[in-house]
């Protein structure tokens, strides 16, 4: 009986060391070892052991209470982990959910993209205000004196809009790409600073949703 429950607490005990042993604990690992933890508990709870049952069933509660808070988060974080993406929420959401995956994956899609959108906007603002600032004074010195647009130039910019809409998003380019190789010592932090330039939209999401302090919670 002991046995048996040591062995179940071994679990916690691996994922905690796994929690202290990362120099950097970033949100993004978090989020596999949650989910095995979760799937586990579940597991535990329909015991044929009655201790392992009820202890189970008991720890299962209160780490309801910490996943239903925190889970979008730690999906967001490991989306932006380009080694899984949507791919790691695609194997655990089925396993975690059943028939409520495809709802949860959408939600979790919904929520990155509304906080690229988000992002986007204010950089497009940051963007714009400077390139104002540097080119008002001369950009359109003979405004004045510019003739009413015709219809083909309408009817053009309108095709372009329409165009932009069809457009892929830098967060569709992202997802797109071929996952890396899940390799150790793999310095998610260094990926986005080197990706920038390709990613900036992203880059600052993952800054700020990478620097979550989720540990002090999850070691709880």
């Amino acid at each position: 009986m002991a046995s048996s429950v040591c062995e179940k607490l071994k679990l916690f005990y691996q994922v905690t060391e796994k929690f202290y042993d990362t120099k950097y604990p970033t949100s993004n690992i978090f989020f596999p070892l949650i989910c095995d933890m979760k799937l586990s508990l579940s597991s535990w709870s329909v015991s044929d052991n009655n201790v392992i049952k009820s202890m189970a069933s008991t720890m299962l509660t209160k780490f309801e209470k910490y996943w239903n808070v925190i889970h979008n988060v730690m999906s967001v974080a490991i989306v932006l982990d380009p080694r899984y993406k949507l791919k790691l929420i695609n194997y655990f959401f089925p396993k975690l959910y059943g028939n409520e995956a495809r709802s949860e994956i959408m939600q979790v899609r919904n929520i990155i993209t509304e906080l690229f959108e988000e992002y986007k906007k204010k950089h497009n603002a940051k963007q714009g205000a400077s390139w104002k600032r540097q080119c008002e004074t001369n950009v359109f010195e003979g405004r004045g004196s510019i003739l009413s647009k015709s219809i083909w130039e309408l009817d053009f910019e309108n095709m372009l809009y329409e165009d932009d809409g069809l457009e892929k998003t830098e967060l569709d380019d992202y997802l797109a790409e071929k996952l890396l190789p899940n390799e150790e010592g793999f310095d998610i932090l260094m990926w986005w600073k080197c990706n920038g330039s390709k990613f900036p939209i992203l880059q600052k999401i993952a800054r700020d949703i990478l620097a979550i302090p989720i540990s002090s919670v999850a070691s709880e």
